[in-house]
């Protein structure tokens, strides 16, 4: 997103340097060249998004993605609909558009999900890198832009369920909350 308000911005100042450049040149024809030479002016940095306001977060319950998952629950923005993901693991969606998603931790290959980022990205760092924890940042080229991508997987325990948790996002911040939400993972 802030990349996107940067190249607005960066094309709008450039159209608006060379519209006003073609005046000033057009001007300057009748005009003999004298004064000081033309200063070049510097585009302003977009100003930041606002940050986000709080979300309230209540207990959201897994009970509609089928038995396995009755009883567990994660804490989130109220309103949030769960699913079963098709897969014996749970789809939980945001008003916002995030989303989260759980899977029994027994079939969470860490190295098979490493393997597959490499292949799809550019790049991949792993700031995070242990066995209940990986948080990794990629690269994707996008028609000649690099995109980041901010992601993480966890493993959470909770009553004698062991979910593997994870989602990726565009900013950090996001993936942060996103994270904690799967942290939340909880037997009521």
């Amino acid at each position: 997103m802030v990349a996107m308000l940067k190249l607005t911005a960066l094309i709008v100042a450039l159209t608006t340097l060379s519209i006003t450049g073609c005046k000033k040149d057009e001007a300057n024809k009748s005009a003999p060249a004298s004064g000081p030479a033309p200063v070049e002016t510097k585009a302003a940095d977009p100003a930041p998004a606002p940050a986000a306001k709080p979300v309230a977060v209540a207990p959201i319950s897994l009970d509609a993605a089928g038995a396995a998952w009755k009883g567990f629950t994660v804490q989130g923005p109220a309103g949030a609909q769960v699913s079963d993901n098709g897969a014996g693991g749970v789809v939980v969606n945001f008003a916002d558009n995030t989303m989260v998603q759980l899977t029994p931790a027994d079939t969470f290959d860490a190295k098979q999900f490493k393997s597959m980022l490499a292949a799809n990205a550019k790049s991949v760092t792993y700031p995070v890198d242990t066995a209940d924890d990986l948080a990794f940042v990629t690269e994707t080229d996008m028609g000649g832009s690099l995109i980041k991508g901010y992601g993480f997987n966890v493993i959470v325990a909770a009553g004698s369920k062991k979910i593997a948790c994870g989602s990726t996002y565009d900013d950090q911040a996001t993936a942060d909350r996103i994270k904690a939400i799967c942290k939340s993972f909880a037997k009521s």
